[in-house]
């Protein structure tokens, strides 16, 4: 259930980013996204914040924040935020 609810929680910010894609003026801060996610879900083991640059090549002007779990369950969070549509 609560994988459900964590899967869940990703799709909405997910399709809240979209949908103001468009909009000049919206602005998100990957780092505090991915802290208030890791801060406000409920997990089964603790998420500790991890080096996103191990996982991920982005391209120059995006950024991210990631967690993960110790191991003993797959449990993660990847906040990735860019400055165009194009890197997106």
């Amino acid at each position: 259930m609560k994988r459900i609810i964590t899967l869940l929680l990703a799709v909405m910010t997910a399709v809240s980013l979209v949908a103001c894609g468009d909009k000049a003026s919206a602005t998100v801060d990957a780092e505090a996204l991915g802290r208030a996610l890791a801060e406000r879900v409920q997990f089964d083991t603790t998420v500790s914040a991890i080096d996103p640059g191990n996982y991920l090549d982005l391209p120059q002007g995006c950024s991210a924040m990631a967690f993960m779990s110790d191991g003993s369950t797959v449990e993660e969070i990847f906040v990735v935020q860019c400055s165009d549509k194009t890197d997106a």
